[in-house]
């Protein structure tokens, strides 16, 4: 692995060096997860593959027309503006003193640099969005994303260039730009950051999701209810924490009750009438 990374990052040296490896090799990791997953889910719809587990199965999906619109924005912001957006982060990161190194870093500071990249994003996604919900901001900027009241994997970038600046890349690279971690610790902290959005929008919730482990994570039900009903719940998949201090998750949760109610009676409901069908065969087995 050491081998294969210190070959790398010397290949790149006649190519423009660090620069280049950090811009295309984030381009590239960035494309292939962010269009695998979708693919993926893209896959399971088609298929009709976990139909149990999506969300809104009674609502339907987006429009095509919508689908079709967020693509051609999405080709856009991919394939053009992307590029500029890394070089330009690549010029801060520079500036700030960071360099790609040869040599691999220890485990323990891989994982503690994650934890740490994925608290800071967690930290800032979730007082972006929130002011992306204030009067002025939504109706001009944020409202497009919200076209997708049900939300599909693709509109995790379905932005306008404000929000996909301020609410998306920013949380996602200011603790890169503080820490200046390791090249590939970075590009892992990526892949896991953007299957979190793609899961969260995708509108499918597994039991058995690595966002949906403990009662701290949403999970793709938690941010598919900010999409349905446009109330609360700012923060991302990643961790319902910042929504339970500051209280803007209580709309969920008073659904989550309401629902868990009405599940409680049906089964009830269920029950006594299967007792009573019981109850009937006896009777009527005994009166013959």
């Amino acid at each position: 692995m050491e081998a294969a990374w210190r070959k790398l990052v010397e290949s790149s040296h006649g190519y423009g060096g660090d620069a280049t490896l950090f811009v295309v090799g984030t381009f590239v990791v960035h494309e292939s997860i962010f269009i695998g997953v979708n693919l993926m889910f893209y896959a399971l719809e088609k298929l009709r593959l976990f139909e149990r587990y999506k969300i809104q199965r009674k609502q339907g999906g987006p429009s095509q027309e919508l689908i079709n619109k967020a693509l051609k924005h999405l080709f856009v912001s991919h394939f053009i503006m992307q590029w500029i957006s890394l070089y330009g982060f690549w010029l801060a990161l520079d500036a700030r003193g960071m360099t790609v190194s040869s040599t691999l870093p220890s485990l323990f500071e891989m994982v503690r640099d994650i934890i740490a990249l994925l608290a800071i994003n967690d930290f800032c996604f979730y007082w972006t969005h929130r002011f992306l919900h204030t009067k002025l901001m939504y109706k001009a900027i944020h409202k497009q994303h919200h076209q997708f009241a049900a939300s599909i994997g693709i509109a995790a970038e379905y932005a306008h260039p404000v929000e996909q600046f301020l609410s998306n890349a920013l949380p996602t690279f200011i603790g890169v730009f503080i820490m200046k971690p390791h090249l590939l610790t970075f590009w892992i902290y990526l892949v896991l950051r953007l299957w979190e959005t793609v899961e969260s929008h995708s509108g499918y919730a597994f039991p058995w999701s690595v966002w949906s482990i403990s009662k701290w994570q949403g999970g793709a039900e938690f941010h598919d209810f900010h999409h349905s009903h446009n109330q609360g719940n700012f923060g991302g998949a990643m961790s319902t924490f910042w929504d339970w201090a500051c209280g803007t998750d209580a709309h969920f949760n008073q659904f989550m009750a309401k629902r868990a109610a009405a599940a409680a009676n049906a089964a009830a409901s269920a029950a006594a009438n299967a007792a009573h069908a019981v109850a009937a065969t006896a009777t009527a087995a005994a009166s013959a």
